[in-house]
């Protein structure tokens, strides 16, 4: 009965409350205080019914999730709204959390919660600036397990502050505590709790000394930061100074003595956590960190991370080392771009299939099925399956995006599935199945992409390097800036398609074995003697070699791909074995030690190669022509006025030259083309034909209207097979009779009588003698391959041509 009164009591007094304090509050009425109470009241039970899911066993993780991350915006103004905490009894500083961190400790603190609130007044009030809020006082009762198993009850005062929304006539929660204080005492109270560890490290971070005082200002600093890193202190063991740090967004706790992350939950804005190498066992303290991005959990003793199946947000995970014992979860992390499963004991690649944006994947140290399942990673640009068991690299083949795979201890003996992989830039292939051979042929097939391979034997290679090749490979490659370079740093060095060795006082290329895609070679002003090491260097391309001491081409007969040799200046012996390179088409042996009659043999089988070998003779030439004739060699060869070596080589190793209607009265200019096979003087001012006598190679030659009559010169060109002498002052034709091989022959429009010389050409075939004196063909009714006779306009008669006719009936006469 007493008790009814005095409830009856308190009420009639809060009524009169509230209509006293209608009628100063902006001029609202009691029905509608009375109204807006009744709304509190409603938000405040709203907050026990929120509070009791969330505590309740009974409740899915799903429901809590929802209200945790959506449902209390419903009463509350947003998730900055501070909560004092009341969840831990011994709790002797005021702590203010952010709601949904205060939401999340009701779950990591008990078993199961029941929180009863006992309103005992709504009180409305005005502030300042005009705004109206309300204040809820209320007893509020909890009756609990926690997660020991102990019985918890306890009874506190609490007050829930309530603002109004005037234009949308909102009531939201802005505040829940217990104890009301300012934000200056409650970070007074703060840094008076914390221990030894944690003032050091606020102090150094700030750079303040011994002398200086860590006043007000100062606290207001230290809670303001953002990024927390404590990683590899091993003084600070717990995260209680969390409560405070309002605003941080990165915390690393990597390498440090914390277990316990349960002070995380606080933390409502996270984006990056780091506890590897922690001995860290629970994570659960992070599944409603739904801001995460990035987190690191490697080396840790984390088993289970099905609880962290709420972070979709997560953009990298690292899970190195870790004993997890599921990995189902993964698929979930849609938007995971990075993601390190190294030595976990990750064992499926089909939970990770749905993982379509993930651009890094770390697999090495596991035991893998399923690798098919890592077609579909599409977005891949790095992938490393080191150490695992991986035979075949098929399914990485369509992965158009990879740019780096590691495949460092798999039993893959075959990469040829890789080649001509669009993006491709490396791969990690030693200790694996790979013959060297069909890694060489790899890099040749693939130069652009970088293949680390028998690593031990190419850091055996490098240690058995002379002083002077490693100070000619640091000089090639800027990243050689020791004399212990890292494998892929050697890597590089010997893929390079360019190698610059001139004056490296180097003495053999035994060590050029090594670089399998060199195409351009330079090892002028070197001793260097033997290129037997270039004939592994298939794909040489072009070889400078000036002033050294090398005698012997012939190593090289197998290197396919030379287009380009300069010996000058070296005592090359012989040039002849270059025919056999198919590419070939430049080769400078001037200043050698060959014999020079080599040049028009290998001109005959190669006539595309520019061979250079007597610069300062040609030189000297040139200088000595007059005036006609380099007229003459600039029109038909379209030469500068001041030609070069290679050009003035060109010229002389033509096998064709014309000479029409031109003012040249010698020959002699003549004498250095070597090569010449087919020679044209026609109406020239020339006298005599002496200079083509050493024009040994010549297999046709017209000197038509010329006033030459001494043919002699040409009695030694047994190679002749076509000889056009027309309208010349040829007197007699025994100066010509020993060209056996002569199939052509036109005197035509000279003065000849007579056909006496001719008889031993029996190889003639075609013989023009129109527009002569001829009276007789008797010398040549022996030539049994005859095919075609010109005699028309001569002096002879219709019988002697019948009689030849009838002599010769398969020879063409043209005769009228």
């Amino acid at each position: 009965m007493i008790r009814s009164k005095y409830f009856l009591f308190t009420s009639l007094l809060f009524l009169l409350s509230l209509s006293i304090s209608a009628q100063t509050i902006k001029g609202y009425s009691k029905e509608q205080i009375k109204e807006l109470s009744t709304k509190v009241e409603d938000q405040v039970r709203f907050l026990e019914y929120l509070l009791n899911t969330v505590g309740s066993a009974q409740t899915s993780p799903r429901d809590k999730d929802v209200i945790i991350r959506e449902s209390y915006l419903k009463i509350f103004r947003d998730e900055k709204v501070q909560v004092e905490d009341d969840l831990l009894l011994d709790r002797k500083v005021v702590t203010n959390k952010d709601v949904t961190a205060y939401l999340k400790d009701i779950e990591f603190f008990y078993k199961n919660i029941e929180f009863n609130f006992k309103i005992r007044e709504v009180k409305p009030a005005q502030k300042e600036n005009g705004d109206i809020y309300f204040l809820a006082s209320l007893d509020r009762t909890i009756t609990a397990t926690a997660l020991s198993g102990e019985k918890v009850t306890n009874t506190k005062p609490r007050f829930v502050e309530i603002n109004l929304n005037e234009k949308s006539q909102e009531l939201k929660i802005v505040s829940v505590y217990t104890t009301k204080v300012s934000r200056d005492q409650e970070l007074t109270a703060w840094w008076g709790a914390l221990d030894a560890p944690w003032k050091s490290f606020f102090r150094t971070k700030f750079s303040l000394t011994e002398r200086d005082t860590a006043n007000l200002e100062w606290f207001y600093r230290f809670v303001s930061i953002d990024s927390l890193d404590i990683s590899g202190n091993n003084r600070i063991v717990t995260l209680s100074p969390l409560s405070e740090l309002r605003d941080l967004k990165v915390i690393n706790l990597s390498n440090s003595r914390i277990t316990d992350l349960g002070p995380i939950s606080n933390v409502t804005f996270l984006e990056s956590l780091n506890i590897s190498n922690t001995a860290t066992k629970d994570i659960q303290f992070i599944k409603y960190s739904d801001r995460l991005k990035h987190l690191d959990i490697s080396n840790t003793q984390i088993e289970d991370i099905s609880q962290l199946l709420n972070l979709k947000g997560l953009v990298s995970l690292k899970v190195q080392k870790t004993p997890i014992l599921s990995f189902a979860v993964l698929n979930e992390f849609k938007n995971l771009t990075q993601l390190n499963l190294a030595e976990s004991g990750f064992n499926n690649a089909e939970n990770i299939k749905e993982l379509k944006n993930l651009e890094s994947l770390t697999l090495g140290g596991n035991y893998i099925i399923n690798f098919s399942a890592l077609a579909g990673l599409t977005s891949l640009k790095f992938l490393d399956l080191s150490q695992t068991n991986i035979q075949d690299v098929t399914p990485l083949a369509g992965l158009e995006n990879l740019e780096s795979l590691d495949i460092t201890g798999s039993g893959v003996a075959d990469i040829s599935p890789l080649e001509s992989h669009p993006n491709l830039k490396k791969i990690a292939a030693d200790e694996t199945k790979l013959t060297p051979l069909a890694a060489d042929a790899f890099v040749r097939k693939n130069p652009r992409i970088l293949l680390i391979h028998h690593v031990k034997d190419l850091e055996s290679w490098w240690s058995s390097l002379s002083e002077e090749w490693r100070t000619a490979l640091k000089q090639n490659n800027p990243l050689i800036t020791t004399d212990s370079p890292g494998i892929e740093t050697l890597t590089q060095a010997v893929t390079v398609t360019e190698l610059d060795l001139d004056s490296a006082q180097i003495d053999n290329l035994i060590p050029i074995t090594r670089f399998v895609n060199l195409a351009r070679l330079k090892i002028s002003n070197n001793p260097i003697s033997d290129l037997l090491p270039l004939s592994e260097v298939r794909t040489l391309v072009k070889l400078e070699g000036k002033n050294t001491s090398v005698e012997d081409l012939s190593v090289l007969r197998e290197n396919d791909l030379l287009e380009f040799i300069d010996l000058e200046f070296s005592p090359v012996q012989s040039i002849l074995s270059v025919t056999s390179l198919p590419r070939l088409t430049f080769l400078n042996v001037n200043g050698a030690a060959f014999d020079q009659s080599e040049i028009p043999n290998l001109l005959i089988q190669r006539p595309d190669i520019n061979v250079v070998y007597r610069t300062d003779e040609l030189n000297s030439w040139w200088s000595s022509l007059d005036a006609q004739w380099e007229t003459v060699f600039r029109k038909q060869f379209s030469l500068p006025e001041n030609p070069n070596t290679e050009q003035l080589h060109l010229l002389s190793a033509s096998s064709e030259l014309s000479l029409r209607s031109v003012g040249i009265p010698d020959l002699t200019p003549l004498a250095v083309f070597v090569n010449l096979r087919r020679l044209e003087v026609f109406d020239a001012p020339i006298s005599s034909v002496a200079p083509l006598s050493a024009m040994n190679l010549l297999t046709k030659l017209k000197l038509s209207q010329v006033a030459v009559t001494d043919f002699l010169p040409l009695s030694g060109l047994s190679l002749l097979e076509e000889l056009d002498l027309s309208n010349t002052g040829i007197e007699g034709l025994v100066p010509i009779s020993n060209l056996i091989e002569l199939k052509k022959l036109n005197i035509s429009g000279t003065n000849l009588k007579t056909l006496k010389g001719l008889e031993s050409l029996r190889a003639l075939e075609e013989l023009d003698v129109a527009s002569t004196n001829l009276r007789s063909l008797k010398p040549i009714f022996g030539l049994p391959n005859l095919k075609k006779l010109s005699c028309f306009n001569t002096n002879l008669n219709s019988r002697a041509v019948a009689s030849f006719k009838a002599s010769h009936p398969d020879c063409e006469v043209r005769f009228y």
